[in-house]
């Protein structure tokens, strides 16, 4: 079983794939809810910390926030497509600012394709709730980086040496 973080650039159409060793994924397994919605991942303790600490660099790397100026365009195009409550012209840059800091924290992919696909689906103005369950769902790379970290967390000092 081979895991592929797949990241499209936010400024490019260009695809960049990159896979986790077989070694890390084989100690990922993934958890589901009743609805059989991935939930997160559970670790299986196989790895040596170099193993983890290297996995967690490719997880990281693909893990960077889209710029600024990318994700107020991005919300400009789901501002134009979707309807809004009454809002005057400061409340509008307002709601911008905090959407781009927030959306600043995610991935850029994910904060891309939440926004694009918004108004596919839904004809109103999503509020920052709707956004966040959206990127919550999408965020497997957070999912598998919190499982090595717990790992790394619950090693004891000395445990290669043990």
């Amino acid at each position: 079983m081979t895991t592929a973080i797949t990241t499209q650039l936010p400024a490019t159409t260009a695809v960049k794939e990159v896979s986790l060793p077989p070694s890390v994924t084989e100690s990922l397994g993934p958890r589901h809810n009743r609805d059989y919605d991935l939930i997160g991942y559970s670790y299986d303790g196989s790895l040596s910390r170099d193993e983890i600490q290297a996995a967690l660099r490719v997880i990281d790397q693909h893990r960077a926030p889209a710029p600024p100026e990318r994700l107020f365009e991005w919300l400009g195009v789901l501002h134009t497509k979707t309807i809004q409550r009454k809002q005057d012209q400061p409340g509008i840059d307002l709601t911008m600012r905090v959407y781009v800091t927030e959306l600043g924290k995610y991935p850029a992919d994910i904060a891309q394709t939440v926004l694009t696909n918004w108004p596919e689906r839904n004809k109103w103005w999503p509020a920052w709730a709707e956004l966040k369950e959206d990127i919550a769902w999408r965020d497997k790379g957070a999912m598998m980086r919190d499982a090595l970290v717990g790992s790394l967390l619950k090693e004891k000092p000395n445990a290669e040496t043990a």
